[in-house]
């Protein structure tokens, strides 16, 4: 009895995972085009993006604030790191700093986490630099080890 219980409630947790975006891995993604940006405006021309969805509500999502910049860091030249919220810029801006290397969208009427199916946050997309979807889920569980096999 126990390990049906378990067992169903993998069942769920799956499928809520799966119903939590609409994108597989290898499609092409929807255009990060938001209503405005912070700071400077992103250009990408056949480079791979980490796009990290945030809200300052969200305990998880502010706590990767450092981490997206180490990421900004560690992979400038290679990689670009963007931040959509969905939060008006006078918000974002005590916790978002556009110096720290990442590009950061403003998306208040939610139409590129509609695009990208965004159900929670912290929530990660890792595009390759053919624009095809390498990577998504929490970000809490993206490593340097994934992001690496997916700008090879």
């Amino acid at each position: 009895m126990k390990r049906f219980f378990v067992l169903f409630a993998l069942m769920i947790a799956t499928t809520i995972v799966a119903s939590a975006q609409n994108m597989s891995i290898g499609t092409k993604v929807p255009a990060l085009a938001p209503a405005e940006w912070y700071g400077a405006q992103l250009t990408v021309q056949n480079e791979p993006v980490l796009v990290e969805f945030f809200h300052t509500s969200n305990r998880d999502a502010k706590a990767r604030v450092a981490e997206l910049a180490r990421l900004a860091k560690k992979y400038d030249g290679r990689m670009k790191v963007v931040v959509v919220t969905s939060q008006p810029i006078e918000i974002v801006e005590e916790v978002i700093d556009t110096a720290s290397g990442y590009f950061v969208a403003i998306d208040t009427a939610r139409k590129i986490h509609n695009a990208y199916g965004v159900k929670y946050v912290p929530y990660s997309v890792v595009v390759d630099s053919k624009g095809r979807l390498a990577w998504l889920g929490n970000s809490k569980s993206l490593t340097d080890k994934q992001i690496e096999e997916s700008i090879e």
